[in-house]
């Protein structure tokens, strides 16, 4: 079990610096100047799907809009079907153009976008395996950078791959209010 994924907050450090959040008092780690990231409360299994990805035979290219306005070119390589929240899903799994299949891109939308999470969606990576199975941990779901400085050039996630539940895991947006009250 990864510690991290048990925080509430996060605080990122900056580089070359070394934070023993286990020795600091939670008044200590306020006084530090940090950017915070916010997660959701980590909750195990139920927010993890172990879902199959047949890869394509015909990868298609799509140009997928970017939050600068461009357009990026992407090719759907598979497919994942997975069940969650007791609803079968499927998200596709991108690369760019022309590039060999060595981390499987995977934005996504879901009902907590533009409330609880990044407006433009989140996204997941995950590394190709030899049996087709994988393990979506949208514990591991993160913002795109464009989320914290707006000259970043972040893919939307394709309509195809907007989830109809609420995906309360993972990285929730800047400053978004945690029951109620305003977030970090």
């Amino acid at each position: 079990m990864n510690p991290l994924l048990e925080t509430k907050i996060l605080p990122i450090t900056p580089p070359g610096a070394i934070v023993d959040n286990a020795s600091l008092t939670c008044a200590e780690v306020d006084s530090l100047e940090f950017d915070w990231v916010d997660f959701f409360i980590y909750l195990g299994a139920t927010d993890v799907a172990m879902a199959a990805l047949k890869l394509q035979d015909e990868r298609p290219v799509f140009e997928i809009p970017t939050s600068t306005g461009k357009l990026r070119r992407y090719q759907r390589v598979g497919v994942l079907q997975f069940t969650l929240q007791g609803q079968p899903m499927t998200l596709g799994a991108f690369v760019p153009e022309g590039e060999a299949i060595a981390q499987l891109f995977v934005p996504f939308a879901d009902l907590t976008t533009g409330k609880d999470t990044y407006a433009a969606g989140r996204y997941l990576d995950l590394f190709p395996t030899q049996t087709g199975l994988y393990t979506i941990d949208f514990n591991l779901a993160y913002n795109p950078y464009c989320a914290y400085n707006e000259t970043y050039d972040c893919p939307f996630p394709p309509s195809s791959n907007r989830l109809k539940v609420e995906v309360r895991a993972g990285e929730r947006a800047p400053g978004a209010p945690i029951d109620g009250k305003p977030g970090a």
